[in-house]
């Protein structure tokens, strides 16, 4: 089973939030765990938005963003290639999703069906686990 981690859930390894103990658990127990390059933009996006909103200091931000860029490389990394990219550019046509939500879509369905392997698309994000399951996917919602 692969568990694909989307950007919402990934960030939960970093900040304590609902969900963020199932995600613990997940990384813990060393499943088969995927991430979409984009989520090397999304997540540190992310931390500096909330460092910019007072939730975090600058620096504990910056920290947790290094943090991930050392976590990834135990993590599957789905590229952006032009498979993922034309996948997601469909998507956007049948379901109301923002480009980078389509970007982690398309690269969850896309390794799917590359690898024939069982996935969980694991997000917090509401209407992008809509679309993932009106897709077929296992869908886990972290939290929210």
């Amino acid at each position: 089973m692969i568990f694909f981690l989307e950007a919402s859930a990934m960030v939960k390894k970093y900040i304590a939030e609902p969900g963020t103990e199932r995600l613990e658990t997940l990384v813990r127990t060393r499943r088969d765990l995927a991430v979409c390059r984009v989520t090397h933009v999304e997540l540190p996006a992310a931390l500096a938005r909330r460092a910019r909103a007072g939730d975090l200091s600058r620096e504990v931000a910056r920290r947790h963003a290094a943090q991930y860029e050392a976590d990834a490389a135990s993590l599957r990394i789905v590229e952006l290639r032009p498979p993922v990219l034309i996948l997601a550019a469909k998507l956007v046509w049948n379901h109301a999703l923002r480009a980078f939500d389509a970007l982690q879509l398309g690269a969850a369905l896309h390794l799917g069906r590359a690898s024939q392997a069982p996935l969980t698309f694991v997000a917090a994000d509401g209407p992008l686990c809509d679309a993932a399951q009106a897709e077929g996917l296992r869908v886990e919602r972290l939290g929210r």
